[in-house]
């Protein structure tokens, strides 16, 4: 009976919120109780993390890698790795990155070239990750091209918007939202005002993987509606299921 039961509510939140995707990411607001307070909805701004992430990025598959080799320019190649975890290279043919951070995989190539008959003398290679296809963040609502980003480094929430073209002629500064999924499938939500990051009165957070901004029209009347119609139904699906 109880599992039976997480099952129905699993299917209804997983319907509310495909409904709210189908519509260009604004979910349904005519029904749910009304929102008066939006500190009924936004998290405290200063959980948000203000220092570049110091873990090191772990190599995954579709990353575009930059391969450099010294004293060998000529086998310095761009490549991606392949769905197995694989990169294919001159002379070494394949060596899995999956997995590997940036120096480990140079440390694993320059063992494999020079290991191999035909390869190099002490070679000293660097690995740059150019396109860092495992970690994103998706960019919707008013700006110029919005889309799903790769986050390369440490990206902040401007630099995001930047990438998707900058906030339109229709955008308020100040209904930015950033929602975030945490390790236990809550989601929260947090209200930034880009003319005060600007300005310098606010930090710049720093984003994590698969961080979601919205920018709202400057004339909506139901982004406060919104926003809270789409963390409820995640929230409280984890609520009653876990």
């Amino acid at each position: 009976m109880m599992n039976q039961l997480k099952l129905n509510l699993t299917a209804v939140a997983c319907c509310v919120v495909l409904a709210g995707c189908s519509t260009g990411g604004a979910l349904p607001v005519t029904s749910g109780p009304a929102v008066n307070n939006s500190k009924q909805i936004f998290s405290n701004i200063n959980e948000l993390g203000y220092i570049p992430p110091q873990s090191e990025y772990r190599i995954g598959p579709s990353d575009l890698l930059a391969i450099t080799i010294f004293p060998a320019e000529g086998l310095n190649q761009e490549v991606r790795v392949d769905s197995r975890g694989y990169i294919a290279l001159q002379i070494i043919k394949e060596i899995k990155a999956q997995g590997l951070t940036q120096q480990e995989l140079a440390r694993a190539l320059e063992q494999a070239y020079s290991s191999n008959p035909e390869g190099l003398n002490n070679p000293k290679i660097t690995v740059l990750v150019k396109e860092a296809a495992n970690q994103r963040v998706t960019v919707e609502g008013e700006v110029t091209k919005p889309n799903v980003y790769a986050i390369e480094g440490a990206m902040t929430v401007m630099q995001a918007i930047a990438q998707a073209g900058g906030p339109t002629t229709l955008a308020s500064k100040d209904k930015i939202i950033l929602f975030r999924t945490l390790p236990n499938k809550s989601v929260k939500a947090y209200r930034l005002n880009l003319t005060a990051i600007r300005n310098g009165q606010l930090k710049d957070p720093y984003l994590q993987n698969d961080d979601r901004i919205v920018v709202h029209r400057s004339d909506s009347r139901y982004w406060l509606k919104e926003a809270a119609a789409f963390i409820s139904p995640i929230n409280t699906l984890n609520n009653l299921v876990n």
